[in-house]
């Protein structure tokens, strides 16, 4: 994987372990994940939705190494404003 993407499954964001510590600071994972959450609650309000965090370290550069989350329940345009969000907070790449 060269970069961040929404993986063949379209309800799964792989994200770039780099990008997010620069974002949150080094391994901080739990305010990645919790600023993800707000941001699906702002999108899908009142709504059920699923998440869940993993983490991908399958690659021997750690370059390429991301947290995969997945999201049950939401539908394209709601994966589309996530997208939008996560390019804004410099969490994708472009």
């Amino acid at each position: 994987m060269t970069k961040a993407h929404i993986l063949d499954n379209s309800d799964q964001i792989a994200l770039p372990l780099r990008l997010l510590q620069q974002r949150f600071g080094d391994e901080q994972w739990d305010e990645a994940a919790d600023a993800i959450i707000e941001q699906l609650n702002i999108i899908q309000p009142g709504k059920s939705i699923a998440v869940a965090f993993e983490f991908d370290a399958s690659h021997s550069n750690p370059w390429f190494h991301s947290m995969v989350v997945t999201i049950t329940g939401a539908t394209t345009t709601e994966l589309a404003q996530l997208t939008t969000w996560l390019h804004q907070q410099a969490l994708l790449e472009p």
